[in-house]
C-alpha cells in the first residue's frame, strides 16, 4: 500500500519542475496563495479533490500519475530509472 502523505510532496515537485514552473505558476492557476502550494510540496498539507484534478489537468496527466500509482520511467545516462 502507498503512503500518499510520502509521495504526493515529492510528485508535486517533480512534475511542477519538470514542465518548468514556479510555485507561484501554479498557485495562481489554481487560485489558492504560493504558501499554501508550497506547504503541499512540503508535505505539510494536502489538497483537495478538486485541486488535485485541476493540478493532474495543468499536466494533462492522471490523478493515479499524481498520488504515484504509476510509476515515472526516465532515461538517465541510458539507463531507466523509476521514481
Amino acid at each position: 500500500m502507498y503512503d500518499y502523505s510520502k509521495i504526493l510532496p515529492l510528485r508535486l515537485k517533480y512534475y511542477r519542475e519538470k514542465f518548468g514552473y514556479k510555485q507561484d505558476d501554479i498557485s495562481k492557476e489554481i487560485k489558492i496563495n504560493r504558501s499554501t502550494y508550497a506547504n503541499w510540496e512540503r508535505g505539510h498539507r494536502q489538497p483537495n479533490l478538486n485541486q488535485f484534478a485541476q493540478i493532474a489537468d495543468i499536466y494533462n496527466i492522471t490523478l493515479d500519475d499524481l498520488l504515484g500509482r504509476t510509476d515515472i520511467k526516465e532515461k538517465h545516462n541510458n539507463a531507466n530509472t523509476t521514481i
